[in-house]
């Protein structure tokens, strides 16, 4: 039952999740901004840290290709791309190597037949 003035105490639940969201945003906006300006050590670019990984785990058939937006990193099980934004593609730091092994991870899912992938 509302306390009044359209107050309701479910909002007191929700609260605290928003604020947790908002400080888990700027927890990883700050990690990349800062991680986009280290050169990864092994000089590789996004791409090519992609192309490794994939090696290494016998997957040959996924394509690794430059996509255009905001925030548009994925990979495509349709098409069987790992889709980088340029930065990451061909960005040789270590914000771009790690993004793209994260999805490169989703492609070896994909490849398994990982129930975390489905």
């Amino acid at each position: 039952m509302p306390l009044g003035f359209g107050f309701d105490p479910t909002m007191l639940l929700l609260l605290p999740a928003m604020g947790f969201a908002l400080w888990a945003q700027f927890k990883v906006k700050s990690t990349y901004e800062k991680f986009a300006e280290v050169p990864a050590s092994s000089g590789l670019t996004g791409r090519d840290m992609a192309r490794a990984i994939m090696q290494r785990n016998g997957v040959s058939e996924v394509n690794v290709e430059p996509v255009g937006g905001t925030l548009s990193d994925h990979y495509d099980p349709g098409a069987r791309s790992v889709r980088l934004l340029p930065l990451h593609h061909d960005g040789r730091s270590l914000a771009a190597v790690t993004i793209a092994a994260h999805e490169v991870g989703h492609a070896l899912q994909h490849a398994e037949g990982s129930v975390l992938f489905a």
